[in-house]
């Protein structure tokens, strides 16, 4: 399980060498409200939905756990379809982490552990929600 963790720092630094992310170490006074919203609303709600339900439904349907997880993950990238197709691309791949998080683990706590803790890293560490381009 450690190793999969690790895709997570990996992760945001592959998505800054691909030009979507940009290091900004900051620390905004909204940090409570923002880690409380994230964790209830986007974490849990997201790992709810797409692990929880999604991905427990397709692997009995399908009977097969890493079909389910790979098109649940795909699912998962296309809903974040507003930040482009590079965040969709990244969002797949963490919908990857997640979802054998919680097949190697039978816990959805653990996947939404993982979702809220690069949610907040890349709000700590790099630019939020994402690169802008200016001309």
């Amino acid at each position: 399980m450690a190793l999969l963790v690790s895709f997570v720092p990996l992760l945001l630094l592959i998505a800054t060498a691909a030009g979507g992310l940009a290091f900004e170490w900051h620390f905004p006074s909204w940090l409570p409200a923002f880690m409380l919203c994230n964790l209830f609303f986007v974490s849990l709600a997201e790992e709810a939905l797409f692990r929880g339900y999604l991905q427990q439904r397709l692997t009995l349907w399908l009977k097969s756990p890493y079909l389910a997880l790979v098109i649940t993950s795909l699912l998962f990238g296309a809903v974040h379809f507003a930040g482009g197709p590079l965040l969709i691309l990244f969002a797949t791949l963490a919908g990857l982490i997640y979802g054998l998080a919680w097949m190697w683990s039978g816990k959805l706590w653990l996947a939404v552990s993982i979702h809220f803790g690069l949610n907040l890293g890349h709000l700590l560490f790099f630019t939020y929600p994402f690169k802008l381009v200016t001309s």
